[in-house]
C-alpha cells in the first residue's frame, strides 16, 4: 500500500494532500492526455494499493470523463466521511478566512459555496463511474472519533477493502493538526482581509485574540438554512447507504452571537488600524 508523491502537495499547516491530482480531475483543468500520463505513473508504482486523498475529489465540478478514465484503469474505491453540515460550514468558513483571505460574512459564504454539500448530486457521478458497491460512506463525528482513533478506524476500512493488514496498534498520536482560529481572531482576520491589512493582522498577538470563544460563528438563520438545504443530501445518504448523519435542532447549536456585535467589530478595527 502506498501514498504516492505523484500529484502531491505539502502545506505547513495541513500536511500532505493530493491537491495537484485533484485539480487535474476538475472540468476546467481536465486534460485526458495529462491524466493518462499520471495514470501510467501510478501503474508503474511498486505497490498495487494506492491511496489518493483530497477533499476536492468530491465536488460537483469533477469531470465525468476523468472518473470514467480512472475507473477503466483501476479498481477504484471511494471512502467518504460526512460531517454535520452545520459544523462543516462553520469550520470551512473559518478555514477560508484564515487561508484564502476570504472577505465574506458567514451567510454570504454559505450562499456562494453550498455546492460543497450537494451530496445527492455528487454521489451519483461516482456511482455511475465506479459502482455503488465501491463507495464507502461514514459519518465524521469528532466527539466519537478523533486523532489516532480516527486513523485506526480509517485503516480498518482500508484493511477490509484491500485485504491487507495495517498494524493499527503501532499508530502514533497525531501531532500535526489543521489549527483552527478562535472566533475573535477569525473576526479580526475578516476585518483585516477587507481592509487589505492581513500582514499587519498576522503580527498582532494579544490575549483578546486568543480567547477560546464558545459557539459557532454562524447566525441562527444560517443554521436554519443549512439544515433545510441539506435535507435532500442527508435523505439520500440515509435511504441509499443507511447512514444517518446526526444533526441537532436549530436551537440546540451553541452560537457565538458576539461575532456579529458592532461594538466588538469596531474595537477590533481600531486595534488593526492603530497597529
Amino acid at each position: 500500500m502506498i501514498y504516492p508523491e505523484i500529484g502531491l502537495s505539502f502545506d505547513e499547516e495541513v500536511g500532505h494532500r493530493h491537491l495537484h491530482l485533484s485539480n487535474l480531475l476538475k472540468k476546467h483543468h481536465y486534460s485526458k492526455q495529462k491524466l493518462i500520463e499520471v495514470i501510467e505513473e501510478l501503474k508503474a508504482l511498486s505497490q498495487n494499493d494506492i491511496i489518493i486523498s483530497h477533499e476536492d475529489l468530491f465536488r460537483l465540478d469533477i469531470a465525468p470523463d476523468a472518473l470514467k478514465l480512472l475507473a477503466e484503469s483501476f479498481d477504484v474505491h471511494l471512502l467518504l466521511f460526512v460531517k454535520d453540515p452545520v459544523l462543516y460550514f462553520n469550520d470551512k468558513y473559518k478555514e477560508w478566512i484564515r487561508r484564502q483571505s476570504c472577505t465574506l460574512e458567514p451567510a454570504e459564504f454559505i450562499l456562494q459555496h453550498f455546492e460543497y454539500l450537494q451530496i445527492d448530486r455528487i454521489l451519483p457521478m461516482w456511482e455511475e463511474a465506479i459502482g455503488k458497491a465501491n463507495i464507502h460512506v461514514s459519518e465524521f463525528n469528532s466527539n466519537k472519533l478523533s486523532g489516532s482513533a480516527f486513523l485506526a478506524n480509517f485503516y480498518y476500512k482500508l484493511n477490509k477493502i484491500t485485504g491487507t493488514q495495517i498494524e493499527t496498534l503501532t499508530l502514533k498520536p497525531v501531532k500535526r493538526k489543521n489549527k483552527s482560529l478562535t472566533n475573535t481572531r477569525t473576526l479580526f482576520y475578516l476585518i483585516a482581509n477587507r481592509e487589505g491589512k492581513r500582514p499587519e493582522a498576522e503580527r498582532i498577538s494579544t490575549r483578546t485574540l486568543f480567547e477560546n470563544n464558545k459557539g459557532l460563528v454562524l447566525s441562527r438563520e444560517c443554521v436554519h438554512q443549512v439544515k433545510a438545504k441539506s435535507w435532500h443530501a442527508l435523505h439520500y445518504l440515509k435511504t441509499k447507504y443507511g447512514l444517518n448523519v446526526e444533526m441537532k435542532n436549530v436551537d440546540d447549536y451553541l452560537l457565538d452571537m458576539d461575532f456579529f456585535s458592532i461594538k466588538k467589530r469596531y474595537k477590533l478595527q481600531r486595534k488593526l488600524l492603530g497597529a
